[in-house]
């Protein structure tokens, strides 16, 4: 639903650890104070947030859809469950314009719930994948589950079906 009476749109965005991290804050860092920003985590945002350029947003914590050191066969439904329930409940809550998620795992549920909710969803996949798609990326795109799929060099939008380049972001 369209935001009126001069409303700022909603923007959910992933801020996952690691190299996604970064992706995402040099990506934030372009944007101004036109949105009203969402943060979807799976730890503590840094209190030098708003230092690094990222616009100032509010925080929302959920588990991590992949977990490092556990059986991944045996545990992948349950956590896909968790996730979708966790993300959902966010998703519901912000009621977001446009869902955003760099590289991360979570942009499955993210990008369902958006799919759902009839809102715009974007996925921009690593910096790091030139030549090797990733699973999240395979996902998203053989299930037509986000609007836009980015990827970050021009070779590699072989990788999908839909992708597009429009250069890197770090």
């Amino acid at each position: 639903m369209p935001r009126t009476n001069g409303q700022k749109k909603r923007l959910l965005v992933t801020l996952p650890g690691g190299g996604f991290f970064w992706e995402t804050v040099a990506l934030l860092s372009r944007f101004d104070d036109r949105f009203c920003y969402h943060y979807l985590t799976t730890r503590p945002l840094p209190e030098t947030l708003r230092a690094l350029g990222v616009p100032q947003g509010t925080e929302h914590r959920v588990s991590s859809l992949t977990q490092l050191g556990r059986p991944r066969k045996r545990h992948v439904g349950a956590d896909l469950l968790r996730s979708l329930w966790e993300v959902g409940r966010v998703v519901r809550r912000v009621d977001p314009d446009v869902v955003i998620a760099v590289g991360t795992s979570l942009a499955i549920p993210l990008c369902v719930w958006a799919r759902v909710l009839g809102r715009r969803a974007l996925f921009v996949e690593s910096i790091t994948r030139v030549t090797v798609p990733s699973l999240t990326g395979r996902i998203l795109d053989h299930l037509k589950l986000c609007d836009g799929l980015y990827v970050q060099w021009p070779e590699s939008r072989a990788l999908y079906k839909r992708a597009q380049f429009e250069g890197n972001i770090l």
